[in-house]
């Protein structure tokens, strides 16, 4: 059983899970997220890709969670009977939330925050607010993929098929002659043959990435988070989908399906610009050593098939990528501090690359994982585990 947070106020247990459709792609799916979560402990949770497929996900989630003993408040947002159409995060806590909103919506991006109250009954009442977001942002215009040679499901790169000759196909001409060069070479009998052709123009790739929303909806997040008083600190969580501008850099140009390209992903690097620090990437400098990919993961439930479900969305390049972020800020005046101390990987090290399962612990890479090869996992991503030390009435030096 997880240990009660008031005697663990000093540490502060933060974890990102996109839970893929409640959990509802692999068998005990809602059991399996609840199993990680109580596992790992975590003090704060932020869920994503929220449907509400089989009626109120949270309130099912919570239910299963104190069948376990563990209490969690949090309710989701929007509608349940809308299918995730008009919210799908939320944010679970052990300690008492005081506000919960829906700050950003649009079809695909989606923000809440939550003010926490992290404050114990040895500290005189005196409240101790922490604010948290959970984000997830839009997946069409999915510009990683244009390096690795494959469509981004943009206006100008439409659907997700390998590039041709470096060619975009917008408009209903190319998508039209994009299917018809598609068919002529399989009846050819050598698409088996054909392989993806890299897009690494990087003011190509900006104008599709912008395209997105999500630089926007990040945007939305930075001035609701200016309005908060200056001693509240502030954790963001999230599937961004959309790569960190600290990874994709000179020494990773050659690594994982970059093919040269070294870019300043928009999502990221404005929230580096506006204070907020990435606690994965704090602490594990170095993406060669430490890339931290959540995704894909392979997934599968218990009892199913021996192999794990396929996850991958491409099949002749490698697109694993740090989509699953935790972002802090801290406070400029007295109050409570927040420092990164710990982070890892909560979820399988066996990924996809090529369309090939691969067991990541067996590389060079020295991310620490929570789960072993061959464990039940119920997602397409893994999740991310912060530990936060979190000194309260601390007063800054200068």
């Amino acid at each position: 059983m997880a240990t009660d947070p008031l005697l663990r106020r000093k540490k502060l247990r933060a974890l990102q899970f996109n839970v893929w459709l409640d959990g509802a792609r692999v068998r005990d799916g809602l059991s399996l997220i609840a199993n990680a979560i109580i596992d790992s402990e975590a003090d704060v949770v932020s869920l994503v890709e929220v449907k509400n497929l089989k009626g109120d996900f949270v309130e099912r989630l919570k239910r299963k969670l104190k069948e376990r003993g563990v209490l969690y408040y949090g309710t989701f947002q929007g509608n349940p009977r809308k299918f995730g159409l008009d919210a799908d995060t939320a944010i679970l806590s052990r300690f008492p939330i005081t506000e919960e909103s829906v700050i950003y919506r649009t079809r695909e991006n989606c923000i809440v925050r939550s003010l926490i109250d992290l404050s114990s009954d040895d500290d005189n009442s005196t409240p101790h607010i922490l604010a948290v977001y959970s984000v997830h942002l839009e997946y069409r215009c999915y510009s990683c993929y244009l390096p690795r040679g494959y469509n981004s499901y943009s206006n100008q790169f439409p659907g997700w098929s390998m590039i041709r000759n470096g060619k975009s196909r917008s408009g209903w001409l190319g998508t039209v002659m994009f299917w018809l060069e598609t068919v002529v070479m399989f009846l050819a009998r050598n698409y088996r043959d054909i392989e993806p052709q890299p897009m690494t123009d990087a003011e190509l790739i900006q104008q599709d990435n912008i395209e997105s929303t999500r630089p926007e909806a990040i945007r939305h997040l930075i001035d609701d988070a200016g309005t908060l008083e200056e001693n509240i600190p502030i954790i963001v969580m999230g599937d961004f989908n959309e790569p960190s501008t600290l990874d994709w850099t000179e020494s990773m140009s050659h690594i994982a399906g970059h093919n040269g390209l070294v870019y300043k992903w928009d999502t990221t690097e404005l929230l580096d610009q506006s204070g907020f620090i990435d606690a994965y990437r704090h602490l594990y400098p170095d993406p060669v050593t430490h890339p931290g990919f959540t995704w894909p993961s392979a997934a599968q439930g218990p009892g199913e098939r021996e192999m794990p479900k396929r996850t991958n969305w491409i099949k002749r390049a490698d697109e694993r990528d740090r989509l699953d972020y935790i972002f802090f800020k801290d406070t400029k005046n007295s109050g409570c501090e927040l420092k990164a101390a710990d982070a890892w990987l909560v979820g399988t090290p066996v990924t996809l690359v090529r369309d090939e399962f691969v067991d990541e612990s067996k590389l060079l890479f020295q991310d620490k994982y929570s789960y072993g090869v061959g464990s039940p996992w119920p997602s397409d991503h893994r999740a991310v585990m912060t530990v936060f030390e979190t000194i309260f009435g601390a007063t800054r030096q200068k």
